[in-house]
């Protein structure tokens, strides 16, 4: 989509960040930044506008190395709770959606890459998006966890947001309409 616009409006600056969902989210309702990607919360914020852009499942992952997984004591999701979660979230803010938050015990990191990179060392599991794990679980770097009582996926819509009091430009407009 940015690629398109780029074609669209070759003189067009833009600037882009990348945050965990909350910061991404005080980001926007700050006016740092004009619009953001993020999942939807479980409720509408009056202040900001959206647009769904797709659906993502966050599935949970662990190093094949890891001695849990060996030991095949992950045979439901509540047995994750007795295992570190590496979460991604910001180091500063509370974390807005408590749905992927399973483990009594986490650590947390404000990088994507970081997170994965310390579940696949074998430092706890995560929680991640699967179009990004998909690539690591087919190299045998990571493994989708498979729980005799539920399915692995929390299915997510992915929303562009901008804030009400601030209408998107002619360029932001055109990305989202890009991404929808």
């Amino acid at each position: 989509a940015i690629a398109s616009l780029a074609e669209r409006y070759p003189l067009l600056d833009i600037e882009l960040l990348r945050a965990p969902q909350e910061e991404a989210l005080q980001l926007l309702d700050s006016g740092r930044v004009s619009l953001c990607l993020a999942f939807a919360g479980l409720q509408v914020d009056p202040r900001r506008s959206f647009q769904h852009i797709a659906s993502e499942s966050l599935v949970a992952t662990l190093s094949p190395h890891h001695p849990t997984l060996l030991s095949g004591r992950i045979r439901y999701l509540e047995d994750l709770v007795n295992v570190r979660q590496i979460l991604v979230c910001s180091s500063e803010l509370p974390l807005a959606d408590p749905r992927s938050l399973i483990g009594a015990s986490h650590w947390r990191s404000n990088s994507l890459d970081l997170a994965l990179q310390m579940v696949e060392a074998g430092l706890g599991w995560g929680d991640f998006p699967l179009s990004r794990v998909a690539p690591l679980i087919a190299a045998g770097r990571l493994v989708r966890l498979d729980f005799h009582n539920t399915h692995n996926a929390l299915e997510l819509p992915v929303h562009a947001f901008w804030g009400k009091q601030q209408p998107l430009r002619q360029g932001a407009r055109t990305l989202v309409e890009l991404l929808a």
